[in-house]
């Protein structure tokens, strides 16, 4: 997640493999951090809502509102207007990304998410693919083309 091209949290998900029995999600949010507590830029670009804002923030407070938001739109039972808001709001679309797997990597342009949550990433050949797992290495603006 990013605030003005800086990261502020993100989010790793877990699944049980192919039948996607379970999945355990990590949410790490960057609350009441300095500037020079978080990594240098050269690292990083990276931000808190304490350096957006200028406040501290209660962290069980922030948990709360983190919780009781992904329980609206779980109990949507609908995964649909979850993934129209996930496109509308996902940084990585329209970039650049390096998604690293275990036996290799794939680059191309994030075009989206797909209804089953997987990033569809234009390649190279020009092919789309479907990517479920992966971790994002790199990420670079393209322009549109005309």
């Amino acid at each position: 997640m990013y605030v003005h091209d800086s990261k502020i949290a993100g989010i790793l998900l877990e699944n049980s493999g192919s039948e996607h029995e379970w999945f355990l999600v990590g949410i790490g949010v960057n609350v009441n951090q300095t500037r020079d507590e978080l990594p240098s830029p050269a690292e990083c670009q990276a931000t808190s809502l304490f350096c957006e804002t200028q406040r501290q923030f209660e962290r069980p407070r922030v948990l709360r509102a983190i919780l009781e938001k992904l329980s609206r739109w779980w109990e949507l039972g609908d995964i649909a207007p979850l993934t129209r808001r996930m496109n509308e709001l996902c940084y990585t679309i329209g970039r650049l990304v390096k998604i690293v797997l275990p036996e290799t990597e794939i680059m191309g342009v994030a075009l989206g998410i797909a209804p089953g949550g997987a990033l569809l990433v234009r390649d190279s050949a020009g092919r789309t693919r479907e990517v479920y797992a992966g971790d994002i290495r790199e990420l670079r603006f393209i322009e549109p083309k005309p």
